[in-house]
């Protein structure tokens, strides 16, 4: 006896806040999360790390540690739920200017402590910095939501 029940079978729904993203993608934001462990862990138990030549102080690894975990959630977390089907340009965007800006603090972790940049930056820097906060907020807003933000 044939089914005569022409009902399609039903479409499993996605609940949550994350997006469905192609492989590549997924794997970008998983190897983002695993070098930042890896750092953090090298932060926490003090293994001294040099980059050309010097060894990387306290300002820096903070900057590196932020430039790691805060481009996945551009990735993970879309900006409106219409953007949950796939990862539009502005957060593939987003996730480039959420790396280089903090990563740009890391390569002057140095410069930041010795000349004094929390007294009077570089132009660079200190429009560079008005970015990043820009970006820390959406960042939280995306992954807490409007409270935190707010607050």
């Amino acid at each position: 006896m044939e089914n005569t029940n022409n009902a399609s079978p039903p479409v499993p729904v996605e609940i949550g806040r994350y997006r469905a993203m192609p492989p590549v993608t997924r794997w970008v934001g998983i190897l983002f999360m695993v070098v930042g462990v890896l750092v953090v862990i090298g932060y926490l138990f003090s293994i001294g790390v040099m980059v050309w030549g010097e060894f990387v102080i306290q300002t820096a690894y903070l900057h590196l540690i932020l430039a790691l975990f805060i481009p996945p959630v551009f990735l993970y977390f879309p900006a409106t739920a219409k953007a949950k089907a796939r990862v539009p340009w502005y957060d593939y965007a987003l996730v480039v200017v959420s790396f280089g800006v903090p990563f740009y603090y890391f390569l002057h972790g140095l410069d930041i402590m010795y000349e004094s940049w929390e007294v009077s930056p570089p132009t660079l820097g200190f429009y560079l910095g008005i970015i990043f906060w820009a970006i820390v907020l959406e960042s939280v807003r995306r992954s807490v939501g409007w409270v935190l933000f707010i607050l």
